[in-house]
């Protein structure tokens, strides 16, 4: 049986949905909808990508039966929402309980936060209100995908295929401009977009000159004119006049200046004091294992960093506990956080209030 995925995940963004989460977070309901129609095909293709690598489908597969599991509760989808207006207890990013270390968790900090930057520029909306969007973004689409599934006749490796397959219809289900603000955390998909006057095939790394075509930013930037536009001669003569000029200096002048080294790659380690961790950033063990996220940076006075509460033993919302890791036993990373403790001596660590 041939399953539209996309379209049977969008097929619960409902107008009474909508209104329930603009009413929630305080925003215009269309606004609501808009960010919803950018985020919850997102968060499809992020799971698509999870479900590309071996134990991604095993990850995915628990995840879809935890929301199964939780959506056969009466008002599973009230309680979330009823999360985003402060009713419940909030997570990373604003998301509702423990939705914020599930995301991250399984897609990665990474992508979590490309998602909200995205949909704070899409949308024009605050850090806040794009983690409380989020929130409801992930279970809503694990509920489809378990839909989806049940549809197709297939076990989690055949609904895996079946996401690797229609990466294009769904990379097609985000609005147009959207996806081009994902950043590098989506830099490896390769998507079919249709637009207006045809289709057209780029990866998310490219140049976002699209930007503009967003609900928040279609009426900043003012009509190009045809008087705007200088006559392809004057530009011509302008780079010969440089090119010569610069021609002159090299043989009249001193030396030019060499090109500065190139930076360090990002996973050097951070030294700068003023560069601590960043709430959300990976957390390995020492044995190379992913073991959680940063939830919380404790500092001193003047800013010393005095230990860090990372997110250890959240999957799927089941049993996550914070732990207190003094910042001796820890190395600070652009891009993560390197404990110098084995996974299994993280996960023995007693939990700290929240």
């Amino acid at each position: 049986m041939s399953v539209n995925i996309a379209s049977m995940v969008m097929d619960g963004l409902t107008s009474q949905v909508c209104g329930r989460v603009a009413s929630a977070i305080g925003i215009d309901r269309n606004l609501a909808e808009s960010a919803m129609r950018a985020a919850m095909p997102a968060v499809l293709a992020a799971f698509g990508r999870l479900a590309s690598k071996p134990e991604g489908v095993r990850q995915l597969g628990n995840a879809i039966a935890s929301q199964q599991a939780a959506s056969q509760q009466p008002g599973w989808l009230d309680s979330i929402i009823g999360g985003l207006g402060g009713q419940q207890p909030q997570g990373a990013g604003g998301m509702p309980g423990g939705m914020g270390g599930m995301l991250s968790s399984l897609l990665g900090g990474g992508a979590v936060n490309s998602i909200m930057e995205g949909l704070q520029q899409y949308a024009g909306l605050g850090q806040g209100q794009a983690g409380k969007l989020l929130g409801i973004a992930g279970p809503m689409v694990l509920s489809g995908l378990s839909k989806a599934q049940r549809e197709a006749g297939v076990d989690t490796s055949g609904l895996a295929q079946m996401l690797t397959s229609q990466r294009g219809q769904i990379a097609a289900a985000m609005p147009a401009g959207f996806s081009e603000l994902l950043g590098s955390a989506f830099g490896d998909t390769t998507s079919t977009v249709g637009s207006r006057t045809g289709t057209y095939d780029r990866t998310v790394d490219e140049p976002r000159v699209r930007r503009a075509d967003t609900p928040a930013m279609r009426t900043a930037m003012p009509a190009r004119t045809a008087n705007s536009t200088w006559p392809y001669w004057l530009l011509a003569l302008a780079a010969l006049l440089g090119l010569g000029w610069l021609l002159r200096s090299g043989l009249e002048g001193p030396e030019l200046a060499k090109a500065p080294p190139p930076p360090p790659p990002s996973s050097a380690p951070v030294t700068s004091i003023a560069q601590l961790p960043a709430i959300g950033l990976p957390v390995y063990s020492s044995d190379g294992e992913r073991v959680g996220d940063v939830a919380e940076v404790v500092t001193s006075a003047d800013r010393t960093l005095q230990n860090i509460r990372a997110e250890v033993g959240a999957q799927l919302g089941i049993g996550p506990k914070q732990v207190s890791i003094p910042a001796d036993r820890l190395e600070t990373r652009s891009d993560r956080v390197v404990l110098k403790m084995n996974a299994a001596d993280v996960r023995a660590l007693p939990a700290v209030a929240k």
